[in-house]
């Protein structure tokens, strides 16, 4: 967390909670048919910014963030977007 520029004491919280630190953790499909995958829990939705950010085809976005450090270097993005860990609240699916 801490190579990738991520303030471990707010990371190490999420990683346990979306994924009990689990790198492959893919959830089942949310209300709008994406996935979160890996270690956050990042939504499939952000495929265009994972394939930039780790130089992978978009079609890929599973297997990419099912990757550890693509999964940090994502989350580093989305951490600094402004909002912080905003991107990680607790959703209804409504």
């Amino acid at each position: 967390l801490r190579k990738h520029g991520l303030p471990v004491e707010v990371f190490d919280h999420i990683c346990w909670r979306e994924s009990r630190g689990n790198a492959k953790a893919v959830s089942s499909p949310n209300g709008d048919g994406t996935v979160d995958i890996g270690l956050l829990q990042i939504n499939s939705s952000w495929r265009t910014l994972t394939a930039r950010t780790c130089k992978r085809p978009a079609r890929q976005v599973i297997k990419s963030l099912t990757d550890p450090s693509c999964n940090l270097k994502v989350a580093r993005i989305l951490w600094a977007d402004g909002k912080g860990a905003s991107n990680w609240r607790v959703s209804s699916g409504k």
